[in-house]
């Protein structure tokens, strides 16, 4: 969880995480998770109004 949060940055919440399945291969854990997460997607541009 912690690479998540540091990929995501420091404004970005983890607000929930689920196992949806689990299984095995070759002696490892292979998970699949959900994973809720709350981040600004905002990105601001200057508005050209072109003359």
């Amino acid at each position: 969880m912690k690479q998540l949060q540091n990929e995501l940055g420091t404004d970005a919440k983890i607000l929930s995480e689920k196992v949806l399945h689990e299984t095995m291969e070759h002696g490892k854990v292979k998970l699949n998770l959900y994973i809720s997460v709350e981040e600004n997607i905002v990105k601001h541009e200057p508005i050209d109004q072109g003359d």
